[in-house]
């Protein structure tokens, strides 16, 4: 079972405003009694200022903000994808190291994908 409850869970939606999009955000909420890392990456990184894109959520929810820098045609933004991955700290751990997201040092990493579209 995946340690965060990621929303949206599979569309991550930006609306157009007089021709600009608006930020979206993602709600993590840690469903284990364990603190848990987690990391955000997308396929188009410089189109997108993502806060915080990686942190510890010990418990409770985080909202991450999404914001689109630079609007290229609505075609190619349903081409980008983001990844949230997670994984549980170990004991007595609280900050992220690099080793906590390297499937080769660690692999319990869960990974959820969203897909961009933007709505009118």
């Amino acid at each position: 079972m995946p340690r965060l409850q990621i929303s949206p869970e599979h569309i991550l939606a930006f609306a157009l405003c007089n021709g600009s999009a608006v930020a979206a955000v993602i709600t993590l909420v840690n469903r284990d009694s364990k603190p848990v890392a987690f990391k955000l990456k997308t396929t188009s990184p410089s189109s997108y200022f993502v806060e915080p894109s990686k942190g510890v959520l010990a418990g409770g929810t985080a909202l991450v903000r999404v914001t689109l820098q630079r609007l290229l045609s609505e075609s190619q933004l349903d081409k980008d994808k983001f990844l949230v991955q997670s994984t549980a700290l170990p004991p007595g751990q609280l900050r992220l190291t690099a080793e906590l997201f390297d499937r080769s040092e660690n692999p319990d990493i869960h990974a959820h994908k969203l897909r961009v579209r933007v709505v009118s």
